[in-house]
């Protein structure tokens, strides 16, 4: 069963023109790992998520942003 791919992790990974080996150096990851997690087939580790956020310079509320669904407006009781 494969995991949610993030695509946006290999924009900003390429924004910053970055390769796959050049990312894993900077988050202290193998590539080929990066390259997994990139095309959805590895699990994200909390940490690992916490090294690459770190190499590309955001901020864990920057990189998450495109999950964030609009809210609903509560009416009060």
């Amino acid at each position: 069963m494969q995991t949610p791919s993030t695509p946006g992790s290999a924009c900003r990974r390429l924004a910053l023109s970055y390769s796959q080996e050049a990312s894993g150096d900077a988050c202290g990851i193998d590539r080929s790992d990066i390259a997994g997690i990139e095309r959805g087939e590895h699990n994200w580790a909390l940490i690992n998520i916490l090294r690459i956020i770190g190499a590309l310079g955001l901020q864990p509320s920057e990189f998450f942003q495109e999950l964030d669904r609009p809210t609903r407006n509560r009416s009060k009781p």
